[in-house]
């Protein structure tokens, strides 16, 4: 094959049932909508598992960061990743809410071959990755599914800490024309007067769901997204809050709709 052949073939990607092991699912106390690296997984594992087909290239040497070793079957490939996504190392902390990139990365269809690595690096938050071109494809699609899921969950904390601040009035102008199209700015007021307010302060906010529209395999490309909450309040003990995020370009996010159960 050229060097400059790029011939684009399909993987079949098996992932475990058990994806993110349970004792990473934890409850947002304290500050509510501080961004759970566990959230953000669970998100992007998640889009892999309903992206089950990973479509990759094979024979594109044109990124200057894939580096053959001597042996020329493994490659060394740097990603930039969300902040705080893995725990640095090769084990992680059983009280982290992150794994290590390679305790994660099997659970979602990379292979480690002798002499495959991966490494996550804090400073500049870096992600280090040695293993064969057909693995780094994978990777490639898991790095896009991260930053996907980073994205909606900082539209849904940006958001949902307006409401909890009761800036009702901002909330409204930072979510998206679906929503704006339904309400006034003085009808959502009003709405959230008399559905949110009156639950006091947010305790705590627990993910227990989410919803994607079924998409060709392999494509993120979602219109719409859809999460839910098991939420506490300062005057309520048990709600369930449902977000619905609207794709508003690549990686951008806002709110489209709000409900409390």
């Amino acid at each position: 094959m050229s060097r400059r052949a790029c011939d684009v073939k399909r993987a079949q990607t098996y992932f475990h049932i058990d994806i993110f092991p349970k004792a990473h699912h934890h409850p947002q106390r304290g500050n509510p909508n501080m961004k759970s690296t566990a959230t953000i997984l669970r998100t992007a594992s998640l889009l892999l598992l309903l992206g089950i087909v990973v479509f990759f290239k094979i024979g594109c040497p044109e990124n200057p960061l894939h580096i053959a070793d001597e042996t020329g079957k493994i490659l060394t490939k740097e990603y930039q990743v969300p902040a705080g996504v893995f725990t640095p190392g090769t084990k992680s902390n059983p009280n982290s809410d992150s794994p290590t990139a390679e305790e994660f990365l099997p659970r979602v269809g990379v292979q480690f071959p002798p002499g495959a690595s991966a490494y996550y690096y804090t400073r500049g938050s870096r992600l280090i990755v040695k293993n064969t071109q057909e693995n780094l494809h994978i990777v490639d699609t898991i790095v896009e599914a991260l930053w996907e899921a980073d994205a909606q969950q900082t539209a849904i904390e940006h958001w949902l800490a307006l409401i909890d601040k009761e800036k009702y009035a901002e909330s409204w102008e930072a979510a998206s024309p679906l929503l704006r199209e339904q309400f006034t700015k003085p009808q959502w007021e009003r709405a959230m007067e008399t559905m949110r307010k009156p639950l006091g302060k947010n305790i705590s906010r627990t993910e227990i769901g989410s919803e994607f529209p079924p998409r060709r395999p392999g494509n993120f490309n979602w219109r719409h997204v859809s999460f839910y909450y098991a939420s506490v309040f300062e005057h309520q003990a048990s709600a369930t809050e449902a977000l619905v995020l609207a794709r508003e370009g690549k990686q951008a996010w806002r709110v489209s709709g709000y409900s409390i159960k």
